[in-house]
């Protein structure tokens, strides 16, 4: 007969316990959202051609929640020269006025020239409060008005 020490006793029990418990809950994907975790994060990507400032409104904060944004990544894609000013992250009302709360997300980097399209990435961090109802965007503006101008920006941070 196997003898097993008291270690060895006590990590097959908890083990064992560890797999009821998870065979119970299901996947972690189905057991807790991330919402439920506190965290938060969108993302969009969209096209600017022929302007001179990209807008990335994202999805309203749900009531009755405020968020606190920590993070703003972005890569940016433009053909041409034309120079990247500084981005921001803002603050809209629900019906879509800017509220005048900014904060400057820092200075896109220049990454590569893919097919005659240069990428910038911007990594920023940020201590942003929205408010529920209230819109997050990020203003991306660029001198000129490039004919090929598009953005993906994330959004992060936490909900409560």
């Amino acid at each position: 007969m196997l003898r097993q020490s008291r270690s060895q006793k006590q990590g097959a029990i908890t083990r064992f316990v560890l797999g009821l418990l998870l065979a119970a809950v299901g996947p972690a994907s189905d057991a807790v959202s991330a919402e439920a975790l506190g965290y938060y994060q969108e993302t969009l990507n969209v096209s600017c051609n022929n302007l001179s400032i990209c807008y990335l409104n994202f999805p309203p904060v749900p009531s009755p929640k405020n968020v606190v944004l920590t993070k703003v990544n972005c890569r940016i894609n433009a053909n041409g020269t034309n120079a990247l000013y500084a981005p921001v992250l803002g603050t809209k009302n629900s019906g879509g006025s800017n509220l005048g709360r900014t904060s400057f997300i820092g200075t896109p980097v220049f990454h590569a020239t893919l097919g005659g399209v240069r990428v910038f990435v911007l990594n920023g961090e940020v201590l942003h409060v929205i408010n529920a109802t209230q819109i997050p965007f990020v203003a991306i503006p660029i001198s000129g008005a490039p004919t090929s101008f598009s953005a993906q920006c994330s959004i992060g941070g936490q909900i409560r």
